[in-house]
């Protein structure tokens, strides 16, 4: 082993940086792409939202003008089908 100990543990220093600045990069470019998903999800979510917001909307102002009708052919199909899991979620 050449120098003395100090040299030695700057010598390691310098090696542990090189290795850390590398899987920092690393880390960046993993955490920028896991941004950019979480991101789009939620711009994703947001527009889900305002979507269930207006069909919920619209169905309020045909309940209110007394237009609402429930299609009986899709909901015989429904029950039919055994599609009951909104009842479930509803319990849980």
């Amino acid at each position: 082993m050449k120098g003395n100990t100090g040299t030695q543990l700057q010598a390691d220093n310098m090696k542990f940086v090189a290795r850390s600045r590398k899987h920092t990069k690393v880390e960046e470019t993993t955490s920028t792409a896991r941004l950019e998903s979480i991101f789009n999800t939620g711009r994703n979510v947001r527009a889900m939202q305002e979507s269930r917001i207006a069909r919920v909307e619209a169905l309020k102002a045909q309940v209110r003008a007394g237009t609402y009708r429930v299609d009986s052919l899709q909901l015989a199909h429904c029950i039919l089908e055994n599609k009951s899991h909104f009842m479930e979620s509803a319990k849980g």
